[in-house]
């Protein structure tokens, strides 16, 4: 009997997910619902006095919180210091790695003037000039060649591999730079 009341509770009626135990042993349930659907429901009910309550607490410990934070700092930095470093060797590789599969998986060859000698000289371009706003979409380059290494289709519809200097060509011919100089030579004026 009990098994099957745990069983029934463990399901969250709201959203369907199981409610997992928490440290200290208890099943996370609050009110007959999951901790997720509980802190979200609190926060609707009672966000407007949550945020005044924590305006209020911080303008009051400003200087402790940030003494704590400097000190917390101070005494672990060595440890911080490593992880930022290891995720910056990570994700630059995990980067270069995308970057190479959404290249390959676009053809590994110019468009325009069939450079393929070397891909590090390739670059995956917006076909319509859309790249600010694709970067805007997407918070990193590593998201980005994932989003489009996982829908190729989309991927081969709205880029196009060019070299570095067709690249510029480009660029510079549909005026998808943001410098106000113009960057052709004239050269009949002699």
């Amino acid at each position: 009997m009990t098994e099957e009341i745990l069983k029934d509770k463990r399901v969250c009626p709201n959203c369907g997910g199981e409610a997992k135990i928490e440290r200290d042993g208890r099943l996370g349930m609050r009110c007959g619902v999951c901790r997720k659907c509980y802190d979200t429901q609190r926060y609707v009910q009672f966000g407007e006095e949550i945020r005044e309550h924590g305006k209020k607490y911080y303008g009051e410990n400003r200087e402790t919180l940030i003494r704590k934070r400097v000190d917390y700092y101070h005494e672990h930095q060595e440890r911080e210091n490593q992880v930022v470093r290891n995720s910056r060797r990570r994700n630059g590789s995990t980067q270069k790695r995308r970057r190479m599969a959404l290249i390959l998986l676009l053809g590994a060859k110019c468009v325009a003037c069939a450079y393929s000698a070397d891909i590090r000289a390739l670059v995956a371009d917006h076909k319509f000039g859309s790249g600010s706003k694709e970067r805007k979409r997407f918070n990193n380059p590593t998201a980005y060649y994932t989003y489009y290494i996982d829908h190729p289709e989309e991927a081969r519809e709205k880029l196009q591999i060019l070299c570095c200097n067709c690249n510029v060509i480009k660029m510079t011919e549909e005026r998808e730079y943001c410098s106000p100089y113009d960057w052709t030579l004239d050269v009949t004026n002699d």
